[in-house]
């Protein structure tokens, strides 16, 4: 398969076949850097002119333009771009970053996915890439600890450490979409009809897709079944986690996915691991600057720290956003999410036009203008909501 078709994917030996006659925009060293990382054991290449080989594959293809060749732009012409974004102006925004030299933009996505994780790796820094697409996310996360790791900054032994991921049912009423296994935390129980209490967690031992009931484990160690399409509140204020492993690294960046008030840790507040104990403990590293130990059960509530679906509430020192144009168009509503004093702003994309272009007007804006009122949404700016996280304890 092409190097395109195998993002995403992982291979013990990757057997790479470049033809040093092919065009420079196939064989360069993107296509050279994605292509290799495939591979966890073994990568070989095989080549028809070893001689030439190693200068095709310095070749870089990276589009380039007079603004380039500026000097690099200040916080403050950073900070006005963030400020269009974070009032709701897309096409004003990417005008300024324009205009700033801070968009890269590359026609085939494992070029542009490959300088995304070289430009992360590029500087020891508090960076952080931020790309709707899941499949991107994964892929770039591959891409960078691999990256980390070429460079000595990733230890190279690696922990397997589980973690639980929190689960967006498009339908948390239907019981099929659980599995045994999962936690479910409940911010509003059935303390008397099921003995499920509020704030408190279960497992779920078995489900009933047919009956649609759910038969969970309570923290006390009671069993209790019920229906969850029944149960409106409490299913409506519940959260599911599903148990993953990770592979962890002295070195790793990651984030916390939820709240733990005692240890005065938020959701989505940065961390580098220095100590991954054989119990289970990790010592960790917060970017405000403390250090603490993580139980067990603490260190299940973390995930990979270097790409994210929207921007973080956090100070972070540089911003990446990438992702095909019609992708960040449709998520535009993310970019008012930037927090306001982000420093270094840089947008990587296949066609920044799209971006400028007029947003189309939505089904409310268009009855608003019918009945002669300007809604004016491009002007107010978006709602700065904080989710009250969850406490540890699952």
């Amino acid at each position: 398969m092409t190097s395109h078709s195998a993002q995403g994917l992982t291979a013990g030996r990757v057997l790479a076949h470049f033809d040093t006659d092919s065009s420079h925009s196939l064989i360069n060293t993107r296509l050279a850097y994605v292509a290799i990382s495939r591979a966890s054991d073994d990568a070989r290449v095989y080549t028809n002119n070893a001689e030439t080989l190693g200068q095709r594959l310095a070749t870089d293809i990276s589009k380039t333009a007079a603004v380039d060749f500026r000097p690099i732009s200040s916080a403050n012409e950073v900070q006005q771009a963030v400020a269009a974004f974070r009032a709701n102006d897309p096409a004003i925004g990417t005008t300024k970053l324009q205009e700033q030299g801070r968009i890269h933009e590359y026609a085939i996505p494992e070029h542009r996915l490959a300088a995304v994780a070289l430009a992360y790796a590029g500087r020891e820094d508090r960076a952080v890439v931020v790309a709707p697409d899941p499949a991107e996310r994964r892929e770039l996360t591959q891409l960078i600890r691999d990256e980390l790791r070429s460079q000595g900054r990733l230890a190279p032994e690696s922990h397997s450490v589980p973690v639980l991921v929190e689960q967006n049912f498009d339908n948390p009423r239907l019981a099929s979409n659980y599995a045994p296994g999962d936690k479910v935390h409940y911010k509003a129980g059935s303390p008397a009809e099921h003995g499920i209490a509020d704030n408190s967690t279960a497992a779920i031992l078995s489900v009933d897709a047919r009956a649609n009931t759910l038969t969970v484990s309570t923290r006390d160690g009671n069993e209790a079944s019920y229906n969850p399409a029944l149960l409106k509140k409490l299913t409506g204020q519940s959260t599911a986690y599903r148990e993953e492993q990770r592979d962890l690294a002295v070195g790793e960046r990651i984030t916390f996915t939820t709240t733990d008030r005692n240890a005065h840790i938020r959701s989505g507040d940065f961390a580098a691991v220095e100590k991954i104990g054989e119990d289970g403990m990790l010592g960790v590293h917060l970017d405000n600057g403390k250090a603490i130990e993580l139980t067990p059960v603490q260190a299940r509530h973390i995930e990979y720290g270097y790409v994210l679906e929207v921007p973080p509430h956090v100070a972070v020192d540089r911003v990446l956003v990438t992702g095909d144009a019609p992708q960040l168009a449709e998520h535009q509503e993310a970019f008012a999410r930037l927090y306001p004093h982000t420093r270094d702003l840089a947008l990587y994309t296949s066609d920044s036009r799209e971006l400028t272009a007029e947003k189309t007007l939505t089904g409310m804006e268009n009855a608003l203008m019918r009945d002669g009122v300007s809604p004016n949404i491009g002007n107010i700016p978006a709602p700065q909501i904080e989710r009250e996280g969850l406490g540890i304890g699952l």
